[in-house]
């Protein structure tokens, strides 16, 4: 009986402790977490309208963002918080372009939507 524990207790800790899971393919929970921790990740997503920057490229899925700030005042912080939120969107499905393909005022806001490529 105490081998017995004994054993259990290991194997306990050597499945929580992630040896004895499989690392090969990431899970979209670390996906997330490294563009959290990865700035540069989000950054470097190249916004465009241009349809030859995508020619070649492989589409991932259609990429949506709206701004939460309302008024003429406030038009520029619409656009940056729109921009920073759809290469933010882009960067966690994995992609490194957003082809823009609508972009128009809201109740409050500005909304884009597009489609990522990598």
């Amino acid at each position: 009986m105490f081998i017995r524990s004994i054993c259990t207790a290991w194997l306990l800790f050597v499945l929580v402790d992630g040896k004895a899971q499989d690392k090969s393919a990431p899970s979209p929970t670390d996906t997330l977490a490294s563009v959290k921790h990865a700035p540069e990740a989000w950054e470097s997503v190249l916004i465009t309208n241009n349809p030859d920057d995508v020619r070649g490229l492989t589409r991932i899925g259609e990429v949506s963002a709206r701004s939460h700030w309302g008024g003429g005042s406030s038009q520029n912080l619409d656009e940056r918080e729109v921009r920073k939120n759809v290469k933010r969107n882009t960067a966690v499905v994995g992609g490194t372009v957003f082809f823009l393909q609508d972009r128009f005022p809201v109740w409050g806001g500005v909304k884009m939507i597009g489609i990522a490529y990598k």
